[in-house]
């Protein structure tokens, strides 16, 4: 039998067994504990060491990319520069060809008028080309346009003065083109190969002053306040258009001793057009004009020099001389000065019939693309011309009475 002393001994035993045990469970414990945390601890350094790896590799990756290529962006200056330097060297090939064709029909020599008329085709081909490349929202596409619808016309008369020349060498050429000359002793027909002969039975010491493409308000009127300061007459071949216009203009160079000649209705380039169109043209100027001045033109003078047999024909059916110039100013050229004007004028000691202008663009549907929108020059070159050839003994006379004995 169990005494109580000895529950008291059992209960003891117990207790350090229970004591012992739950020493071990707590040392297993904080063990698994103590190894959790250092596994941990060792899995965020791996993890780290992992990161940071992974970070210099993309480093070191970065490094070796090149950066990206910057885009050769070219500003709107730059493209405006280019397109103006385009441009001006077309123009320029444009110019050069109208030289060279102005030179190449004044020739004598054959050989030497066709080199010219050659190099002439070289320019307008190198110009038109040009001139094609200008896109629609180019700021130089109309006036690129300007050019490419005057080159055909250019290009026209090139080929026939070749013509003409080739034929010229074996005697076969009867008359020269754009200017054919029609036996008829009833008129004059002055042109650019007969003007030497022509000339030469005006009346001696005479200087005809001619202004061409007009009335207009802002330039004829200052040119008739220079000539009458002078006691200076001139002639006036006017547009019939303008006239309808300005039929006071053209009445006050009538009243004040000046001749009025007809330069056609719209002024077009003759020589291209029907019989019937030229006929037109003539025809209905000479009315307008005797409407408005009660006196018919004696005398025709075509539109860009542009003429053929049929032109002359039908100006003298409407009882018309017709005549060119000796002596282009080219005042009508933007790149004309005050300067270069006199030059011109002043440049033969002879007989000659000066060309200068007094209107602007007698045809708004068919723009010379080197024409300036000026006469500016024009007017203020006058006073020179008018009195150094004064000076040199020359008398200023209308046009009918240069060859009032001829």
């Amino acid at each position: 039998m169990i005494t109580k002393s000895d529950k008291i001994i059992i209960g003891f035993f117990v207790a350090i067994v229970l004591s012992a045990i739950s020493g071990i469970s707590f040392a297993f414990i904080k063990a698994g504990l103590s190894n959790n945390s250092t596994q941990s601890s060792s899995e965020n350094e791996v993890n780290q060491n992992k990161d940071y790896q992974e970070s210099k590799n993309i480093e070191n990756n970065l490094s070796v990319i090149p950066p990206p290529r910057r885009k050769q962006t070219i500003s709107t200056n730059q493209l405006l520069k280019q397109e103006e330097e385009k441009f001006i060297q077309a123009s320029q090939y444009f110019n050069e060809a109208d030289r060279l064709l102005t030179e190449a029909r004044g020739q004598n020599n054959s050989q030497s008028a066709i080199s010219l008329l050659n190099e002439a085709q070289k320019n307008l081909e190198q110009a038109n080309n040009i001139m094609k490349e200008f896109e629609p929202n180019s700021p130089y596409h109309k006036s690129a346009q300007d050019y490419i619808n005057y080159i055909p016309f250019y290009a026209d008369s090139i080929n026939q003065w070749k013509n003409y020349f080739t034929k010229l060498d074996s005697h076969q050429a009867r008359n020269h083109p754009w200017e054919a000359i029609t036996d008829n002793s009833n008129f004059i027909d002055l042109t650019y190969h007969n003007k030497q002969s022509v000339m030469a039975k005006a009346k001696k010491q005479s200087v005809v002053l001619t202004f061409d493409d007009g009335p207009s308000p802002q330039y004829t009127e200052p040119i008739l306040d220079i000539l009458r300061k002078y006691n200076v007459k001139a002639t006036f071949f006017v547009v019939g258009s303008q006239v309808s216009q300005h039929c006071a203009i053209v009445q006050r160079i009538y009243s004040e001793g000046h001749e009025i000649g007809n330069h056609s209705y719209t002024h077009p380039w003759m020589g291209r057009i029907s019989d019937e169109e030229q006929q037109q043209e003539i025809f209905q100027t000479q009315a307008i004009i005797e409407n408005c001045i009660g006196s018919k033109p004696r005398w025709f003078r075509s539109p860009y020099a542009s003429q053929n047999e049929s032109t002359l024909k039908i100006a003298h059916q409407a009882g018309l001389n017709t005549a060119l110039w000796t002596i282009d100013t080219e005042d009508w050229r933007k790149t004309s000065t005050t300067n270069s004007i006199i030059q011109k004028a002043l440049n033969y000691n002879r007989n000659n019939i000066i060309l200068m202008h007094d209107g602007v663009e007698p045809n708004p549907n068919f723009k010379h693309p080197s024409a300036s929108l000026s006469r500016s020059n024009t007017v203020q070159s006058l006073d020179t011309i008018i009195q150094r050839l004064q000076d040199k003994g020359f008398q200023f006379v209308t046009i009918s009475e240069a060859f009032s004995n001829y």
